[in-house]
């Protein structure tokens, strides 16, 4: 789409930290007569946005009415999202649309489907996969979700019409759309997502409370280490929350990594060059499969 023709009249984004912050930028650089309309609690943020020119009017609370042809993005945390779809429950007219980006989709499309009439039918969920291991609207960056995949996910009610408009509106921010069921989500996002987060998290542990080698040595990390480590520096008390949530998968997962682990522990034990190079080998990459 054009500069001119943007997906939506307006955009109301609820919560402006990371991903918020990093719409509200991105809808204002691609559409410069955009009106985006912040919602934020913090006086200073909403001061920093509209300073910013990332938005184009503030709010404290969510507003009483919403413009037709307009999008809400709510991106606070899952609990912030609970409490303003039941807000929302009634409150949300025939064109008027609405949007999550939380990480996890299985809970939020059922309390969606729950709440049914308009709003069911106005929403389609988004996950884009390009957060930062930093947090708040200080972070965010208008170029945040620049070639990375958006996951859309919709209830049974969804319209057809709300899942075109939202895929314009993420690839008008540069990102790679993809529609997957809540469950399936919730699943690939336990393998590309958690499970990363948690070797991750680990391996900063036990370097931190393991390592055997000369004091202050375990920090002069090369580039390898310090790649795998990146993540670590996320909040683990957000990761966790979304871990269990998301045990069933998430432990999926984790099962199918540590028997790899133990494989190659057997192969070290064995002391067999061939049988270590084998185990650390895929059968078949993902880079190979169609």
């Amino acid at each position: 789409m054009g500069k001119a023709c943007p997906p939506y009249k307006s955009v109301v984004v609820v919560g402006l930290g990371l991903i918020g912050g990093s719409v509200a930028k991105g809808l204002r650089r691609r559409f410069p007569g955009l009106e985006v309309i912040g919602v934020d609690p913090a006086e200073a943020t909403l001061k920093a946005a509209l300073g910013d020119k990332a938005i184009t009017r503030a709010y404290p609370a969510l507003p009483g009415r919403f413009e037709k042809g307009s999008l809400i993005v709510l991106a606070t945390g899952p609990k912030g999202i609970f409490e303003t779809l039941e807000a929302l429950d009634g409150a949300v007219p025939e064109g008027v649309w609405i949007t999550d980006v939380t990480g996890l989709k299985r809970r939020v499309v059922a309390l969606v489907e729950q709440l049914g009439g308009s709003l069911a039918r106005a929403y389609v969920g988004s996950h884009p996969m390009s957060g930062r291991e930093v947090r708040g609207y200080t972070a965010s960056m208008p170029d945040l979700f620049a070639g990375y995949p958006v996951f859309l996910t919709g209830c049974s009610f969804s319209e057809d019409e709300a899942y075109a408009r939202l895929t314009a509106f993420w690839r008008a921010l540069g990102g790679v759309v993809h529609r997957l069921e809540p469950v399936t989500h919730d699943r690939v996002v336990a393998w590309i997502s958690h499970l990363p987060h948690i070797l991750s998290f680990i391996l900063k542990r036990t370097i931190a409370e393991e390592w055997p080698g000369p004091e202050g040595a375990s920090k002069a990390e090369g580039s390898g280490l310090q790649g795998m480590l990146r993540i670590a520096h996320s909040d683990p008390n957000i990761w966790s929350e979304l871990m269990i949530e998301n045990r069933d998968f998430t432990l999926e997962a984790l099962k199918a990594f540590l028997s790899k682990v133990h494989e190659a522990e057997e192969c070290l034990l064995g002391g067999s060059l061939e049988s270590l190079a084998r185990s650390l080998t895929p059968a078949n990459s993902r880079e190979e499969r169609p």
